[in-house]
């Protein structure tokens, strides 16, 4: 019959270890990312053009410099996304790795008296 100690105890640090592998590999990956989609130093805005005096290119421009801005916006999010979710990953990380030393030391958990030893009144 096996010793259903030993099969909890294997359990908890498999997943602990994968847990703590994937959720680092995820965190690096992510603050990467972030690093890379961080909003870079401001831009100077232009000057937006006359739609009298310009037409349809004034227009143009004037819509190309209100999407620019928008993208901006999201560039933004998207770098406190990836930022968060890092945190996240390095949090079950931390949590694998509690998991693993839960598994370890359940393995070397003595259930019960020692049989090398007398009782003790």
């Amino acid at each position: 019959m096996p010793n259903h100690r030993v099969i909890v105890a294997t359990g908890f640090r498999i997943i602990g270890l994968a847990t703590a592998l994937l959720s680092s590999a995820l965190a690096i990956t992510v603050g990467i990312a972030a690093c890379i989609v961080a909003p870079s130093a401001t831009q100077p805005r232009p000057d937006y053009l006359s739609v009298t005096q310009y037409g349809l290119i004034g227009l143009i421009a004037n819509a190309a410099s209100g999407a620019g801005e928008i993208m901006s916006l999201l560039n933004g999010m998207a770098a406190a996304i990836f930022g968060l979710i890092a945190v996240l990953a390095l949090i079950a990380a931390s949590f694998g790795v509690l998991l693993y030393a839960v598994g370890r030391g359940l393995r070397h958990l003595r259930h019960g008296r020692d049989s090398s030893r007398p009782p003790s009144r």
